[in-house]
């Protein structure tokens, strides 16, 4: 089992790139992040898992 933790909001996870330019495609689902890979099958803990790319403007 995995230990305890909470599930942040879009806005919550947007607000951590605050002052940084999204590089495409933004936050996103990890499961969403390569469109062009095979897709497997994903547990609904990895359906989770957020992230991000941004850089400074």
């Amino acid at each position: 089992m995995m230990g305890s933790g909470t599930f942040s909001t879009r806005d919550e996870l947007k607000d951590l790139f605050n002052g940084l330019e999204m590089v495409a495609p933004g936050l996103v689902r990890c499961t969403d992040w390569r469109r062009d890979d095979p897709r497997t099958e994903q547990n609904a803990a990895q359906q989770c898992i957020a992230g991000g790319v941004a850089r400074k403007p």
